[in-house]
């Protein structure tokens, strides 16, 4: 959500903490999908928060993702915004189907 109703779309961002290497081609692959399947716009502003999102944090949380699984942080849309909400509300499936496609393009990349 955001204060701002005109903001819009979904984000992204891998792990700082990434060492497989292979993070920033899981979130091409999501990106690709999701963004065919939602016709949602890319929002470009990424914040600290989701860059030291706390489940990536393998040296403070002891249920963090592992630093060499590939992981990303992905913001399907701001609630806040009424073409955002509605197509989260309304079309759950697209989403999905986006987030999926993406999963699977990732682990078809050789």
């Amino acid at each position: 959500s955001n204060n701002d109703s005109s903001v819009s779309g979904f984000k992204f961002t891998a792990s700082v903490w990434d060492k497989s290497g292979k993070a920033d081609l899981l979130g091409a692959a999501l990106e690709k999908n999701y963004l065919k399947s939602s016709g949602l716009d890319l929002a470009t502003f990424i914040s600290p928060k989701m860059e030291y999102y706390y489940a990536f944090n393998y040296k403070r949380f002891r249920h963090s993702v592992d630093p060499k699984t590939p992981a990303v942080i992905f913001e399907l849309g701001f609630l806040s915004n009424q073409k955002n909400r509605q197509f989260l509300l309304n079309h759950p499936d697209k989403a999905a189907i986006g987030l999926s496609k993406g999963i699977e393009q990732f682990f078809n990349t050789k």
